[in-house]
């Protein structure tokens, strides 16, 4: 009788006309475990809700509850309410993997009127993975319809796997430059596992439309060094008109790496292109190489002062690669380490990680990045102290593993500690 009251009592508060009343009870229902079941539709009703907070808490409630949540977002489907089989879709997404017998539901919601609604769809059935296989055709087919949700359908292909390969070459001859695009993005993003559709891709580089020669080349860098075949290609495409290709086939060209020698000297020529992404890019291309130290060095010094950051900080990580003891390159990444921009900074710490060995001089400059405001340098920082091995780091990384409000952080910090004093 007391939990049917406790229920009652959440049921209520959940309807409350106080935001912070209504987000709580959506909280405690996570605590209850199968004991909620009965709150399932009501929790899936307050995912409506105005208040973010509650709206986030309703969610959370309902991922979290898994297996008791299935059927009734399964049903949520098809509600009349295009935000609701919005959310549902959505919840059914972050669950993942156990929820196998939405596959058939949600493979429907990708004809939904709501572009909404066919995204959550695609992007659930890709975190399904092999399971959800059924779901090639139809998201294949969402390429067709242009709208801003279409990229969730694409990234959705690669969790199904191999089996979306096929149908993925296939699209990329299709009529339509979107449907090629994207195609050629969801290939993409399968990285070395889209090997098989290498000559595909090579042949899109020449698309008409430069979006599809951009994802082309990027498709070709993700696929790695077992794109050989692509290089004269890519070289080729590094005279294209567009700006955006010519950047993605330098960036695809480093990325193949060592085997693409026949392009350091168009590379070297990509140096002075008027577009800065492309400057950028061959500056690292020439790093991720190599065997380009004696004809580049010099053209990579005159790009440390060029007017676009970016630029110069591409040409300093592969100039500290070539040689780490070349204080000009060093210094612009150290001066970098305290960019407004938090990407900047992240590049710059990345460049300086490129070090091998890690000198003990730089121990001070990544204690300092241990309290940069991004996460992302952060962890850069622990990692690079851990390499360096200087005991002399153990009491700032103890501070910050006390400091800080992220779970893995602190557990970083310490395996970190016991590599540093487990060293002689």
């Amino acid at each position: 009788m007391e939990a049917i009251g406790e229920l009652s009592k959440l049921i209520a508060s959940l309807k409350s006309d106080n935001a912070e009343t209504r987000a709580e009870a959506a909280e405690a229902l996570t605590r209850l475990g199968s004991a909620a079941n009965p709150l399932i539709d009501p929790l899936i009703q307050a995912t409506l809700d105005t208040n973010h907070r509650v709206h986030s808490k309703a969610m959370v409630a309902l991922t979290q509850l898994e297996e008791a949540s299935l059927e009734p977002l399964v049903k949520a489907l098809t509600d009349e309410d295009s935000r609701v089989r919005a959310y549902a879709a959505e919840a059914l997404g972050v669950i993942g993997s156990v929820v196998r017998p939405a596959i058939d539901p949600l493979i429907k919601a990708l004809a939904d009127v709501d572009s909404r609604v066919r995204a959550y769809a695609a992007e659930a059935l890709s975190k399904i993975g092999e399971a959800a296989s059924p779901a090639i055709e139809p998201l294949t087919k969402t390429f067709a319809e242009v709208d801003s949700w279409n990229t969730s359908a694409t990234l959705a292909q690669p969790g199904i796997g191999r089996r979306a390969i096929e149908p993925l070459i296939q699209a990329l001859s299709n009529q339509s430059s979107e449907v090629r695009w994207l195609s050629a993005e969801a290939l993409g993003s399968l990285g070395q596992m889209a090997t098989p559709a290498l000559y595909w891709l090579i042949e899109v580089l020449t698309d008409e439309d430069s979006k599809v020669r951009v994802s082309a080349a990027n498709a070709l860098g993700e696929i790695g060094p077992a794109a050989t075949p692509a290089i004269a290609p890519l070289i080729k495409a590094l005279a294209d008109e567009n700006g955006g290709v010519r950047a993605s086939a330098a960036k695809a060209l480093g990325e193949i790496g060592p085997a693409a020698t026949p392009a350091i000297a168009p590379l070297l020529k990509a140096l002075t292109d008027e577009h800065f992404g492309v400057r950028s890019y061959a500056a690292r291309a020439l790093g991720e190489i190599g065997q380009a130290e004696n004809v580049a060095i010099e053209p990579l010094v005159k790009a440390l002062t060029d007017e676009e950051n970016g630029v110069a900080l591409s040409a300093a990580r592969t100039l500290v690669k070539f040689d780490p003891s070349y204080h000009p390159a060093l210094e612009v990444l150290t001066q970098n380490l305290s960019n407004p921009d938090p990407g900047y900074r992240l590049v710059a710490i990345e460049g300086l990680g490129e070090i091998d060995p890690l000198p003990s001089s730089l121990t001070e400059l990544f204690v300092h990045a241990l309290s940069d405001s991004s996460e992302a340098v952060t962890l850069r920082a622990i990692e690079f102290l851990g390499r360096i091995g200087n005991k002399q780091a153990v009491p700032a990384l103890e501070k910050i593993a006390q400091k800080t409000t992220s779970g893995y952080i602190p557990v970083l910090i310490h395996k970190t500690i016991d590599k540093i004093n487990r060293q002689k």
